[in-house]
């Protein structure tokens, strides 16, 4: 369970009124609780209607009391029926006399009032003057009044309009760099249309002329005649007041401090016409000084500040009715009942509290388990916030969840039986503290930031509750004025906060350890009272001798300190983040950055920028002097100096900055938390320069303005600085698609922006669903129209036009330009190309044409057809080179064909079916051909002995005629060498074009099959007929093609065979088919070269004799017999051999067979020596009987042979003497 339970907080709960609650609660003044101050507020605007003052209206008032809501009661009043505003009287007892005295002022006449909310965009007179104007024809418009007044900014632009140099200085930018953004207007058409146009119309054009430098700067109007004009409004429409509330007002005096005059003139304007400019703001007479000389004359127009405050009881109904209860009757019940023991528990704290701020006791338990101590502190802690985000009721409101524990972070983790069943006072400090220090006044910050980092870790949880309570009350007591008895961080209040919880008794016991501790320390008041406080607010060292030392940081020093943020004054986004490169000055080091912005490093298309920090006067006035001498004698630099020193340190911000930061040099490491917050201190004054200066006016130095010239504001500066860009780059991307987003100035999808170019479709990074931000959009009367630059002048189609003339001039010189060329030139003035995405974009769009399959990619070492991905590829690459150099980088190229070229590419595609990815050039596709004619296995000349028969879309005269060039292109020698492969290509394709369907053509005939059938065709008329009849010889059975394909397809280079190559490889065939048909005289019969090979190693294995003991007696035999060693060794014959076997073999086939009957005689006279007195007959015995193993004796050297022999020879004598003993 937990209170959530019994109560929620009420989702109509809106203390704090803003623009948008005004515009969805109508009715929501009627809720507003008429306090005193809201009635001292209405008493003056009666006063003011009356005109019994003559004067405009200030409302000041801390975040958080209900000042907004009370102006726009305000406004309602006087706006509503008399009976409606008789009823607020009445409902809240207002008095009846000033009641009547508001409804005569209303039925005198029409009173108009303007309510405008904010004030932040308003940095200069012109924004007051056109912010002003709208707001009264708007409340006109609402009002249903036709405003017939015809003084305006209208008729003042027409009078400038109306003069000649005006219009010849407005023109020089219309027609020159601003001639995008005034879509083609020029001086004539825009004071025609400033005569036409209004409202919504003429105020569009009014916001871009007001973009042009010679408007902007030259523009005449004045507040004067704003003045002028509402009086015109009030008489014309016979108004009796207009009334103009300006709500938030409080940036407009942050933002425009040192330029109020156009604001003094607007509140005198009080003084003689019934006009009140109502503004409320944070603090009144707190924005000047007291020597601030303006301060006095600003105040006086304006009757005297009314403060908002909102009464201790208003504030505490208010809680009440957001904590909305349970309809639920048992539950309700349920927490009267323990309400009622909350009440028990509280009840000496809200004596205290009654007594202290004049509260009924039914105030505080309505807004109990909030700890009547919590409550107080909570209402007086919110007051020093600069932020609602941390006011009373936000606190209420909030729902952060675990982020933030606030009130319903408290109620969804306790109840009744918590240990501490109260939202005591310590529990205010994470919402106060912990999440919303920043918008925390600096004295309050200056104690509660005593509560370490180093205390939370080292305190238990009761004495880190405890610190907190001192700490919030130490805070308080230390800024309130009067009686403050109930603030004071003593015993008797810590009891007082604690009450009802376990901490009630023992807080006292905890602060007086935590004293013991040195963790705090107390300050007697009275007598015998004291107060406790941290012992860190008041360190005891002396930082006096420390000051020199502390004066020495120099400005630049200064712009170092880490938190000073004085280096990141200027924060360029998009474009202006790619095209400058930023760099920040002081006096001391401006001569070097400037002369680094002028000599930059690295050459490139980006331009530099120095902007310059002075912190006093003297400074200033240095640096003024040092950039008007740099711009008088450098008239050509490209650097630009931006100026910022006009906007001070100050001289008691930077005492209070010395001051701190020699305390944090005095503590040194002796307490290095409170060193941290010191320096903290001092980096914080460093801090507020920093926002100052980010808030303040700029100069601008550059070529084009050696002299200055002043930027009221950061946005003005970078449009300056835009200006700037376009004067160097006229015709950079950025200077033209003005509208698209920031992330089109990464670089981080390159690839993707590319192929969002290149195919026309947005996706991901580079897709918007507003209209104004669409690429497609930015490229309108381009995107998706064929040849756009064929007839627009838009600048997309010029860019296009001049990309072509670029690609055209390389392709008449080369077949080939790289994008690396192509870029180069866009980098260049006067396009200035950027590494970003919009770059990869654009030239995806504008390069798209190439990548139709017409033209290729290549690296230089492969060459393949340029599709979308190659050429995104190709963008990609190049522009991430810019950004991260690669050594290894090479550059890739466009590659252009001629139409025979792309006639040859497609005819081989289709002729031998290869796929267009690998035809994408002459070399390519050369070899691809040459790939593909080794899975014919016959040379394709073949086929056109088989020509006749086929059907052809062309002619057979077309089809040989190609055949023979593809032969040639696939090795020129097979036409002579008189043809290049360019040229034979060229042929090709000529013939192609001549010859639609000759691809075709010669597809239907290029087969596997068609080649084997030509090359028997060709057999049957080679050599007469030869092999064939061989082959009917041996009896292969038509092997004899199958055998001439093994021998085409044993060799890879079968492309380079033309006819005499080929009649080589059939004359060693039938070379092989002659040994076979001979061999079988001799042999058993084969039909195939390799079976007769086996077959004479088989019979030579049978010759009992070696040749190397009987070749002297073979006589002219014996380059036969010394061949078939050389067949018996090798088990084969080698091709240089097979024709000089061929020829032995027809001389010596029949001898052969008389050798192989004869080996005994032979073996007598060549072995005699060995045989002793054996006979013919038992030599013969010898050989014959395998016991003697004279097989294979072929190959036998003579010594091995002879020692053979004698073995034999004795093992035969030797088996014959027991053959004859035996029979005796």
């Amino acid at each position: 369970m937990s209170y959530r339970e019994y109560f929620n907080i009420d989702p109509e709960y809106f203390p704090q009124v803003d623009k948008k609650l005004i515009e969805e609660k109508p009715d929501l003044w009627k809720k507003f609780w008429p306090h005193p101050t809201f009635v001292q507020l209405l008493k003056a605007m009666v006063d003011v209607l009356e005109r019994k003052q003559k004067l405009s209206m200030w409302v000041d008032g801390a975040y958080g009391t209900g000042k907004s809501h009370a102006v726009f009661t305000l406004k309602k009043l006087i706006e509503a029926s008399d009976e409606e505003t008789t009823a607020y009287f009445e409902k809240y007892g207002l008095d009846n006399f000033l009641c009547k005295k508001l409804l005569n002022q209303k039925n005198e006449g029409k009173i108009l009032v303007c309510h405008r909310y904010g004030s932040s965009d308003i940095q200069s007179d012109t924004d007051l003057i056109v912010a002003m104007q709208e707001g009264i024809e708007k409340a006109l418009t609402e009002a249903g009044i036709e405003n017939t007044a015809n003084t305006s900014l209208k008729n003042s632009l027409i009078r400038f309009f109306e003069n000649e140099e005006n219009r010849q200085s407005f023109d020089i930018y219309a027609k020159g760099t601003y001639k995008t953004a005034l879509g083609g207007d020029t001086s004539d058409s825009v004071l025609k249309k400033l005569r036409e146009y209004d409202e919504e119309a003429l105020r569009s054009l009014i916001n871009k002329i007001f973009k042009v430098p010679a408007v902007r700067n030259g523009f005449s109007m004045n507040t004067g005649e704003l003045c002028d004009w509402i009086r015109e409004v009030i008489e014309k429409n016979n108004l009796k007041e207009l009334v103009f509330i300006w709500d938030e007002f409080s940036e407009y005096f942050e933002n425009n401090m040192h330029h109020l005059t156009g604001f003094q003139q607007i509140a005198e304007l009080a003084a003689s016409a019934p006009f009140c400019l109502l503004i409320v703001t944070h603090k009144a007479e707190g924005y000047f000084s007291d020597g601030d000389p303006d301060k006095r004359k600003i105040l006086d127009r304006f009757v005297s500040p009314i403060h908002i405050s909102l009464p201790e009881n208003i504030a505490f109904e208010l809680m009440n009715q957001a904590m909305k209860k349970t309809e639920d009757e048992d539950k309700a019940a349920k927490w009267e009942k323990n309400r009622a023991s909350l009440d028990r528990r509280s009840q000496t704290s809200r004596a205290a509290v009654r007594k202290a701020i004049n509260l009924t006791d039914e105030d505080l338990t309505n807004v109990l388990p909030i700890h009547p101590y919590a409550a107080l502190l909570l209402q007086h802690i919110s007051i020093y916030y600069t932020s609602t985000a941390r006011s009373m009721f936000n606190f209420i409101k909030n729902d952060e969840g675990e982020q933030v524990h606030a009130f319903q972070w408290f109620i969804d983790n306790y109840d009744f039986k918590s240990r501490n069943p109260f939202l005591t006072a310590d529990m205010l400090w994470n919402f106060f503290y912990e999440t919303g220090s920043q918008k925390l006044a600096d004295g309050i910050k200056e104690v509660l930031s005593c509560y370490t980092p180093k205390l939370d870790k080292e305190l238990l949880e009761d004495e880190k509750s405890v610190l907190k309570v001192i700490l919030l009350l130490q805070a308080v007591s230390e800024r309130m004025t009067g009686n403050r008895d109930i603030f004071l961080p003593n015993n008797r209040n810590l009891e007082l906060a604690f009450e009802g919880t376990d901490l009630q008794f023992t807080a006292p016991k905890i602060a007086m350890k935590m004293l013991n501790d040195h963790v705090i320390t107390r300050t007697p008041l009275t007598g015998d009272v004291f107060s406790y406080c941290c012992k860190n607010n008041g360190p005891n060292v002396d930082s006096t001798p420390f000051i020199a030392q502390a004066k020495q940081k120099s400005t630049k020093d200064m712009t170092f300190m880490a938190g000073s943020n004085l280096r990141s004054t200027i924060e360029f986004t998009g474009a202006l983040r790619l095209r400058y490169s930023l760099a920040y000055a002081t006096l001391s080091d401006f001569d070097s950055e400037i002369k680094k912005a002028n000599n930059p490093s690295t050459a490139g298309n980006k331009l530099y920028v120095v902007a310059t920090i002075g912190r006093d006067s003297s400074e200033s006035g240095a640096l003024k002097k040092k950039i008007e001498n740099f711009f008088e004698s450098n008239r050509e630099t490209n650097a630009v100096v931006v100026d910022s020193s006009s906007v001070l340190l100050g001289e008691s911000e930077y005492i209070e900055f010395v001051e701190n930061y020699a305390m944090a040099l005095a503590i040194a490491n002796s307490d290095i938390d409170q060193r941290k917050t010191y320096e903290g201190y001092a980096i914080e004054v460093l801090s507020n320069w920093a926002k100052r200066i980010k808030n303040g006016a700029f100069y601008v130095y550059s070529r084009y303005a050696p002299n200055g010239e002043r930027v009221a504001n950061i946005a003005d500066l970078f449009e300056k600085l835009m200006d700037i860009d376009k004067f160097h780059y006229p015709q950079c991307l950025e200077g033209t698609f003005t509208s698209v987003l920031n992330t089109m100035y990464d670089a981080n999808s390159l690839g993707a922006g590319a192929t969002c170019g290149i195919t026309e479709e947005t996706k991901g990074t580079f897709r918007s669903g507003n209209e104004a931000t669409k690429l497609e959009n930015a490229l309108k009367g381009a995107w998706k129209v064929p040849e756009y630059w064929k007839t627009s002048h838009i600048y997309i189609a010029n860019l296009k036009r001049a990309v072509t003339e670029i690609i055209d001039e390389a392709f008449d010189k080369s077949d080939r330009i790289s994008i690396a060329q192509i870029y180069d030139v866009l980098k260049a003035e006067p396009y200035g190309f950027m590494p970003c995405n919009l770059t990869a974009f654009i030239l995806g769009f504008i390069l798209k044409e190439y990548a139709n399959g017409i033209y290729s990619y290549s690296d230089n070492l492969t060459t393949v057809p340029l599709d979308t991905d190659k050429l995104a590829s190709m963008i990609s690459e190049i522009i991430k080179q810019e950004n991260t150099p690669d050594k290894r980088y090479k550059d890739k190229y466009i590659v252009t064909l001629t139409e025979a070229e792309r006639a040859f590419n497609k005819a081989t595609c289709t002729a031998f079916d290869i796929p267009e990815m690998f035809c994408v050039s002459i070399t390519e596709t050369r070899s691809r051909i040459r790939e593909q004619m080794k899975s014919f296995s016959f040379p394709i000349w073949v086929v056109k002995y088989v020509l006749d028969g086929n059907t052809f879309k062309t002619s057979k005269d077309v089809v040989s005629r190609l055949i023979d060039n593809y032969c040639g292109i696939a090795n020129n020698k097979n036409m002579d060498g008189e043809k290049s492969d360019n040229d034979i290509a060229l042929t090709i394709g000529q013939i192609c074009i001549d010859n639609p369907g000759a691809a075709e053509d010669l597809k239907s005939v290029l087969t596997k099959d068609n080649c084997r059938s030509g090359m028997m065709e060709y057999l049957k008329l080679y050599d007469g007929g030869k092999l064939p009849s061989l082959a009917g010889k041996i009896g292969d059975g038509g092997q004899y093609i199958n055998q001439l394909q093994y021998k085409f397809s044993s060799d890879a280079a079968n492309w380079v065979w033309n006819t005499d190559t080929v009649n080589a490889k059939i004359d060693e065939l039938i070379c092989e088919y002659e040994i076979v048909e001979i061999s079988n005289r001799i042999l058993t019969k084969n039909t195939t070269f390799a079976d007769t090979i086996r077959a004479w190693v088989d019979k030579l294995s049978q010759i009992c004799i070696a040749y190397s003991v009987i070749k002297n007696e073979l006589g002219d035999a014996k380059p036969f017999y010394e061949m078939l060693c050389s067949l018996y060794k090798q088990r084969n014959l080698l091709d240089s051999q097979k024709k000089p076997f061929l020829a032995l073999l027809q001389e010596n086939a029949n001898t052969f067979k008389q050798f192989m009957a004869a080996q005994s005689s032979l073996f007598m006279k060549a072995c005699s020596y060995y045989l002793d007195d054996l006979s013919e007959e038992d030599a013969k015995a010898i050989l014959d009987d395998d016991t003697y193993g004279f097989g294979s004796s072929y190959l036998l050297e003579p010594d091995k042979y002879t020692s053979k022999v004698q073995k034999a020879v004795t093992a035969y004598k030797n088996a014959q003497k027991y053959t004859q003993l035996k029979k005796h």
